[in-house]
């Protein structure tokens, strides 16, 4: 599992791409984001190639993903 699972993200410095990380694509190194902006589609990129632009979850709002 990615260290950036669940985050939000940019590609590289295209402000217009806004996407989350869902999880490992199979290949060491990379991801598959869920993009949402400019259009809808879910693909693998290399982690070096993102920007996350979220905060990491707190231990509160952790445990309320998981325990409801």
């Amino acid at each position: 599992m990615s260290d950036i699972d669940g985050r939000a993200v940019n590609y590289r410095t295209m402000d217009t791409w806004v996407g989350k990380v869902i999880g490992d694509s199979g290949t060491p190194g990379w991801v598959r984001v869920h993009w949402s902006e400019p259009k809808n589609q879910i693909s693998p990129h290399k982690i070096t190639d993102l920007v996350v632009i979220d905060s990491p979850p707190s231990q509160e709002e952790l445990r309320k993903m998981y325990h409801g």
